[in-house]
Formats: C-alpha cells, structure tokens, sequence
C-alpha cells in the first residue's frame, strides 16, 4: 500500500477539530463505479479492497465501509461477494438515475454524522465534484474529509476543499 495517514497531501481546508485526529472512528464511503472505470480506463486495473481497508485504517479504528453501484450490472456483479468478503458493505443504487451514486452517498455521509459523533474522519472515494456540498458539510461539522480518487479523474474543485487528497495510483497502488 505504501501510505501512511500523515502522508496524505492536504487540500486548502482546515485540520479539523482535536477530536478528529487520526485514531478517532473512520467511515469510508466508495463510489465504486467511479473508482473501478477510471482505474481500469486509464490503468487496466481492478481496486484492491484490501488497499482501501487498510487506508481507512491508518485514519482511525474503521466502523462504516461502503461501496455504491448498480449491482445488477453484469460487470459489477462478481464485485459485490467481494466487496463484502472484505468487510465492505454493497450498496444497490440504481444505475437510470443520474448522479444516484453520488446523492445516496451525500446522504449517507449527512446521516452518519448526525448519527455517530465518534466518526471523526470520513473518507470519500470519489472524484466527482458532486460532492462538494457533502464535503462542506461534514467539515462546517468538524469532521475530517479525506478525498482518495484517480488522479486524472478527481475533481480539482473537490480536492483543493478536502482536509486530505489521495491518489490512489500515487499514494495506493
């Protein structure tokens, strides 16, 4: 994996709150579609969930693991077992609807930090810049957002906003 949490390269955003240094809970919420075809696009490559684990990981004790996508696709289909083999809980949303991936996962994000104040640091894999209001809001909560993303396809209106930016080719694989 090669990364530790103090190597992450930091966004414009503030540190956080005292209570979100690293050690506290993590969630890590995946836009899994995004991730797996630009990682396969550019590089002809699948995630490593074990990669990803072990990121939130070195972030804090990880209590929500995510992955959103269209799990009846045939192309995603196999990923699901996997992703929950790994300790990542699949997400269904539906693949018609425009942006579905990423309004369920503002949501998510929104609840969890209304639900669970030990989750200090939130790690948004994405590089969507749909985002950035769910971003904005965790950190207006003093939450720690990590955006971890590809780095031709991570938005840089996203990233620049983040407390933390990952690459994941860079700083993952």
């Amino acid at each position: 994996m090669g990364i530790a949490a103090g190597h992450a390269q930091h966004g414009t955003g503030g540190s956080g709150s005292p209570g979100t240094a690293p050690g506290g809970d993590v969630a890590i919420l995946i836009d899994f579609e995004n991730l797996k075809w630009s990682l396969y696009n550019r590089f002809q490559m699948n995630p490593s969930l074990g990669s990803l684990v072990e990121v939130a990981d070195a972030f804090g004790r990880l209590v929500v693991a995510r992955a959103y996508a269209d799990w009846t696709d045939a192309r995603l289909r196999v990923d699901a077992a996997t992703l929950y083999t790994a300790g990542i809980e699949p997400i269904y949303v539906p693949s018609g609807m425009k942006n579905s991936a990423d309004v369920r996962m503002a949501v998510d994000a929104v609840d969890l930090c209304a639900r669970f104040a030990g989750i200090g640091t939130f790690i948004l894999v994405t590089g969507d810049q749909d985002l950035i209001h769910a971003l904005h809001y965790l950190r207006m909560q003093g939450r720690r957002v990590v955006v971890l993303g590809v780095g031709y396809a991570t938005s840089t209106a996203l990233s620049t906003q983040a407390d933390a930016l990952l690459i994941y080719e860079r700083d993952i694989e």
